[in-house]
């Protein structure tokens, strides 16, 4: 039972999404690059049990806790654009050849590869700063209230079972 209990655990572990983090130094979490004075590019790359909508709030709330630690009230979403990054590799895996002869014959034991290839998905945003409402032709639904994402957007620990 105690074996079963801890492959479960390892299992949850291993289908966890990554979590909301920086990224420097792992590859995955957020990053983000000042452009000016108020425009960044912020963005999440998940792990290949992130979804793209996990990327993409991750990313609109590290350009949030941006915005607010500069002192701004409003966030302009300029950009949205969502990419993925792959890899490729192998792993080895025992595999049994039966003997030819089932009573007086060895059994045989030898390593083959399994290959795999990881999908990781990822958003990137670009966002503009300001502290009041912008002037020209700007669509309702790119323009934020900074305050109002932080109150609703928090970090969670999303976990993908399949």
């Amino acid at each position: 039972m105690k074996y079963i209990l801890l492959f479960y655990v390892c299992f949850l572990v291993a289908c966890t999404a990554t979590p909301y983090q920086s990224g420097i130094g792992t590859g995955q979490g957020y990053f983000e690059t000042r452009i000016s004075e108020n425009k960044y590019i912020v963005s999440f790359q998940g792990n290949s049990v992130t979804t793209y909508q996990q990327a993409y709030d991750y990313a609109l709330l590290r350009a949030t806790e941006i915005g607010l630690e500069l002192g701004y009230e409003l966030i302009v979403l300029q950009g949205a654009e969502k990419y993925s990054e792959q890899s490729t590799g192998s792993f080895a895996i025992p595999v049994y050849t039966p003997p030819a002869d089932l009573i007086n014959g060895s059994e045989n034991w030898s390593t083959g590869q399994q290959t795999y290839t990881e999908i990781r998905p990822g958003y990137k945003i670009t966002v503009v700063y300001l502290n009041e409402e912008p002037g020209g032709l700007f669509l309702s639904d790119t323009v934020f209230n900074i305050q109002d994402i932080s109150k609703n957007l928090k970090p969670v620990s999303y976990t993908h079972l399949t």
